[in-house]
């Protein structure tokens, strides 16, 4: 630490004159000479060291030891920035990542807001650090702070408000507005974070305005955006808007996820629209975004809600038959109205099927114990498994080694077939 704290001393001893350059020279010619100039190179690369540098952890050697590894590099770089004549984008980018390391943020925005003056954008990953450090300041739901008050006596803590809590989401924004008006756009990532965090606080708006212009900026990746904004406007019931950027990610080429279709199939069922809630279930399907167990409940519930007792059947049963299992509510519920409307047959049809399902399931996962009484209670119901539901349950204990076991159910069973295949 102290030969590191010497190299800087000693660099910053030789950087003594400032550099010279044309009155008001334009950004171009600006960059034209940082290029050539060997001691702003020299400058970046110690601005660089010194923000990298305060990133190491160096053990305490005394009281002073802690403030000296946390503020003393960003301190030496300041300096040297300080004294260079026209910093370049290099210079001013090295000395924002700096300060975002050591959580000096908002000298890192005057840094950036001095930068944008003369003109000059950011690089794209010191733009990513400062507005990802802002979204996490305000992010965070600490509206008010601990400070230790230390005094001689007897040392305290007292509550004070937490100012940047809500002002850093602001202050991300505006930096966002302002490198992009620099030509600048930050990674996908980075944006993804800000609408996640813009939504969070309920600023919705300004989260659908800067999806529009990563769109209009035909940025990659900005599915996740589209996720979040859907899922907020759904949880809102503003179905109009959600539906509209549904249809926009579809032009787009974008892929919707399961949770996009499920956020918006729950709104619907909730608003009583059930007729929309299908369509959406219908794309679905035809875009071949498999549905699960959410998805099949929430329409089969929606559709008891209003009797149509005939759809929500159908759901059931194609539920079953895609290895979901569903709530013992959910079953009772249809089950019910079969049962109210005299539909006895497809009752006993769901169960049998529920009972095939879940034969096949406990066979799967190896709980032998549970399919051989599965298939007793079948058989004491009246229910034959079909031939598909047999072989798994033979192969499940012959793989086993107890065979002998199921062999004793198994001849029981063939010989009922074969007695009421002679009888009819």
């Amino acid at each position: 630490m102290l030969r590191i704290r010497k190299v800087f001393s000693l660099a910053l001893a030789l950087f003594h004159f400032p550099l010279r350059f044309s009155s008001n020279p334009n950004p171009k010619t600006l960059k034209t000479q940082a290029r050539k100039s060997p001691q702003i190179q020299k400058s970046n690369a110690l601005i660089n060291s010194a923000g990298r540098f305060g990133d190491r952890r160096v053990p305490a050697a005394g009281p002073r030891s802690r403030k000296d590894s946390t503020g003393g590099f960003v301190d030496v770089a300041i300096t040297i920035f300080r004294r260079i004549g026209h910093p370049d984008v290099h210079s001013y980018s090295n000395l924002i990542v700096g300060l975002c390391r050591f959580g000096r943020l908002a000298n890192a925005v005057e840094v950036f807001h001095q930068m944008s003056v003369s003109n000059l954008a950011p690089t794209r990953y010191a733009a990513n650090i400062l507005i990802g450090q802002l979204c996490e300041l305000g992010g965070r739901n600490q509206l008010i702070e601990k400070v230790k008050v230390k005094d001689w006596r007897r040392p305290f803590d007292i509550l004070v408000p937490n100012i940047w809590a809500k002002s850093g989401i602001e202050t991300a924004v505006e930096v966002l507005w302002a490198i992009t008006k620099l030509g600048l756009l930050p990674s996908s990532h980075v944006v993804n974070g800000l609408v996640s965090e813009l939504c969070r606080l309920g600023s919705i708006e300004e989260a659908i305005e800067i999806l529009k212009m990563a769109e209009n900026r035909k940025m990659r990746s900005i599915d996740e955006s589209y996720t979040i904004v859907i899922r907020v406007l759904c949880g809102l019931r503003r179905m109009d808007e959600a539906c509209n950027l549904f249809g926009r990610m579809i032009f787009l080429g974008l892929k919707p996820k399961l949770i996009v279709y499920n956020s918006i199939i729950h709104s619907f069922c909730k608003l009583g629209n059930v007729a929309e809630a299908q369509d959406y279930f219908d794309i679905m399907n035809k875009r071949r975004c498999e549905p699960d167990c959410v998805t099949y409940t929430m329409l089969i519930h929606a559709n008891c809600a209003n009797r149509k007792w005939e759809a929500a059947y159908e759901l059931l049963m194609e539920m079953v038959g895609l290895g979901w299992n569903p709530h013992f509510g959910t079953y009772n519920l249809v089950n019910g109205f079969l049962k109210e409307y005299g539909r006895l047959d497809l009752s006993q049809k769901l169960e049998r099927k529920m009972e095939v399902e879940n034969l096949q399931a406990y066979c799967k996962a190896g709980k032998l114990e549970a399919a051989y009484d599965k298939l007793s209670s079948m058989l004491a119901k009246g229910f034959y498994p079909p031939v598909y539901a047999r072989d798994a349950f033979e192969q499940a204990f012959r793989r086993s080694g107890r065979w002998k076991i199921a062999q004793e159910l198994l001849a029981r069973l063939d010989q009922i077939v074969s007695k009421n295949s002679s009888q009819a």
